[in-house]
């Protein structure tokens, strides 16, 4: 995985970019423990399984909205900022890579006609307007 820190903040971790090719363990975790996203990278083989299980209601602050990219079909160039808005890097992202973005912002563009993305984040979603604030 490829990790993007901050140049304003160079401890703060911002973005990750995660290529499918790249994991060759059965689990891998991809975020820290201390972030409100959690994603992880999992090999299965035919019959492989895990404990049927159910998640324990917790509350828990989400400070951020976090927010994750997978790339499904066709490729997509990602431009990752700084917590002070200024472009850090761009990446272009293939199916199956992901990104995630813990802080700071970001934005995609489409290089190909009908690319398909799945789309995870934090939520619940409190609208445009409280949850959005734009470089441009």
């Amino acid at each position: 995985m490829e990790r993007i820190f901050s140049r304003v903040q160079p401890d703060a971790l911002l973005h990750g970019i995660i290529r499918a090719a790249d994991f060759t363990h059965h689990r891998q975790d991809i975020s820290p423990a201390e972030e409100g996203l959690q994603l992880a990278f999992f090999r299965m083989c035919k019959g492989q399984t895990f404990r049927p299980h159910m998640h324990v209601p917790r509350r828990r602050e989400i400070p951020i909205t976090q927010e994750c990219w997978i790339i499904a079909r066709g490729s997509v160039l990602a431009s990752y900022y700084d917590l002070n808005g200024v472009l850090l890097e761009q990446r272009i992202l293939l199916p199956g890579d992901a990104t995630i973005t813990w802080r700071g912002g970001h934005t995609y563009e489409g290089l190909e006609h009908d690319a398909c993305i799945f789309e995870v984040k934090t939520g619940p979603f409190v609208g445009v307007a409280q949850d959005k604030e734009y470089l441009d």
